[in-house]
Order: structure tokens, then sequence, then C-alpha cells
């Protein structure tokens, strides 16, 4: 309708990306099960994120000088993630008035 010429637009298969996010194995899944560890830290659980995607997964990178992040290649553009505080964060709970 704009005069914009779509029919070569190609979408990858964000299928692994996502799942390296979301999979009980995956990173989302990595961070509840640090979170559950009672000494459970944002260090621990970027040092197990980096032992398993990195060099490992097509969707993951590193910086060379920041040992607290890692890069998702998503198809739109790599996203960086700094992980300080995120087991605090994931570990907040909802308050009463926002539980069903």
């Amino acid at each position: 309708a704009e005069g914009v010429d779509v029919t070569e637009v190609k979408c990858p298969d964000n299928m692994p990306c996502l799942r390296m996010m979301t999979d009980k194995t995956g990173i989302f899944g990595m961070l509840d099960d640090e979170c559950s560890m009672g000494n459970g830290s944002d260090q621990g659980f970027i040092d197990k994120v980096y032992d398993k995607f990195k060099g490992n997964h097509p969707f993951f990178a590193t910086k060379k000088m920041a040992r607290n992040s890692f890069v998702v290649l998503h198809y739109a553009a790599d996203v960086n993630y700094t992980v300080e505080g995120w087991l605090d964060k994931n570990r907040d709970t909802l308050k009463p008035d926002y539980k069903r």
C-alpha cells in the first residue's frame, strides 16, 4: 500500500535464538536455577552461561573486556545484556495486589 516492494523480504528462522533464551536449559532457565541456589550469584550465572554458549551457539557472543555481559545476535540487531543485578531482579516477587 505504501509502494514498498516486500516480495524479496525473507525472515530468518529465529527459533534457535528463542530456544537459547527460553528453553529450560537456556539462559532464562539457567537464571532461574541460579536463583534457586542459596548461594547463587550474578557471576556464577554468567560463568555458567559462558560455559554453555560461548563458542557453541551461533546466536551468542561476548565482548572481550566485559566479563559481566553477553551479546545475543538477534535477527534485527545484536543486543548486549549486562547481568549485574539480574538475580536480585529475578528473585523479586510480585506484590500480592498483582498476583492472580
